[in-house]
């Protein structure tokens, strides 16, 4: 049974959550596709998608940690994310929806760690929180404390930082040891390594977000 900490959602929210859980996936996911409008889902069935999609992905495994240790780090990083036009709560979950699709249904989960694929999720749901709405050449030509902050991929960078201390804050990865994964680990490596490399592994996917950026990558997959 989910539970979350100071009674963030209520009882009947709870039970929403829950259900969609269990029933997502199966029931709405062939419909929705790449179609998926989260607009069209309440905040308790959208908090509901986010956990199905890391239960169908074994995120909750691979990090040992219940559904309801992710339902708390959800609800964290949704508090984080600004009512804005676009990089909201919302724009987070349709991203981490359509990740899903990528992983899932495109099958790129079979070239990944179990570890690389939770990184991955985390750094979808969490790439725009703290968006204030104006992008990174306004915060730079309006000279903010943002700009004033973060030399350049000024928005990636707050949103990192906030991600980070949200995680940690959660010992999100806390458990990873216990899972000795060989992609990450050889008998030379210790246990908080894994951690370590995770969070650069989140790191590296949001500052990847910076559009300054998008071109290399692109090529990058040219190349591939």
């Amino acid at each position: 049974m989910l539970r979350c900490k100071h009674d963030r959602l209520s009882p009947e929210e709870l039970a929403e959550t829950e259900k969609v859980m269990g029933s997502y996936l199966d029931s709405q996911w062939p419909a929705d596709g790449l179609a998926f409008d989260p607009w069209a889902y309440s905040r308790a069935a959208k908090q509901g998608i986010l956990l199905a999609v890391f239960k169908g992905l074994n995120v909750p495994t691979a990090l040992n940690l219940s559904a309801s240790n992710m339902l708390d780090f959800c609800l964290d990083i949704e508090a984080l994310y600004n009512e804005v036009p676009y990089h909201s709560f919302n724009h987070a979950v349709d991203v981490v929806v359509k990740l899903y699709h990528l992983l899932h249904d495109l099958h790129a989960a079979s070239y990944l760690a179990s570890y690389d694929i939770a990184a991955l999720l985390i750094s979808a749901l969490c790439h725009d929180c703290g968006h204030p709405g104006m992008n990174n050449l306004f915060q730079k030509n309006a000279n903010t404390e943002l700009a004033q902050k973060y030399p350049d991929a000024i928005l990636e960078r707050y949103s990192v930082d906030l991600t980070v201390e949200c995680i940690q804050r959660h010992g999100l990865f806390r458990n990873v040891e216990s899972l000795r994964d060989p992609i990450y680990c050889d008998s030379t490596t210790v246990e908080t390594d894994v951690a370590s490399r995770m969070l650069h592994s989140v790191r590296a996917a949001i500052l990847a977000t910076d559009m300054t950026r998008h071109f290399g990558l692109v090529e990058d997959c040219r190349s591939l």
